[in-house]
């Protein structure tokens, strides 16, 4: 049986006799999306797919937008002074909504943070034990929602601006 999806079932990351392939974005790659829709300012492409993860169901999206909202150019759309979310607004409250509390009340303070976050030590303005911490942000990391690297966790830069626009103002 193969099973797509964004989270992982706990039930899956806890079997011996599952196997998980974790697909980070595309990269590079998903220029292929950005030529099919014919957009503009190539130099500007890999930055639009970085602010957008590589993922290419966001991409897609976006590329609508681009292509509605700004003739096709890149440039013009990433001048905007903040993330547009459009249609990945739907989809972003789908997955926030169907986080438990613990995780909405991690999630929410990971947005508001400027640097992705060490935790290692739980941060004073968390008022939650440092076994809560960790057992959020796994679950998170296994709802593909933070990034880890360098041992530092963060959002991805359009789920930040998900969350700080419709939560944190």
């Amino acid at each position: 049986m193969l099973l797509l999806s964004q989270e992982q079932p706990k039930i899956i990351s806890s079997n011996n006799h599952c196997q998980t392939l974790k697909l980070d974005g595309l990269g590079k790659s998903a220029a292929v999306i950005l030529k099919s829709r014919n957009l503009t300012d190539k130099d500007k492409w890999l930055e639009l797919i970085n602010l957008y993860s590589g993922n290419p169901w966001w991409l897609n999206l976006i590329a609508d937008a681009v292509e509605y909202l700004c003739d096709r150019n890149v440039t013009q759309f990433l001048s905007c002074p903040s993330i547009y979310l459009g249609d990945l607004e739907p989809i972003l409250e789908k997955s926030f909504q169907r986080l438990s509390e613990l995780e909405k009340q991690v999630i929410l303070w990971i947005a508001s943070q400027e640097k992705a976050i060490d935790i290692s030590n739980t941060p004073p303005d968390l008022p939650l034990s440092h076994s809560n911490l960790w057992k959020a942000i796994q679950s998170l990391q296994r709802r593909c929602l933070v990034t880890k690297k360098d041992n530092l966790f963060s959002l991805f830069p359009v789920l930040k601006q998900y969350i700080i626009s419709n939560y944190l103002h």
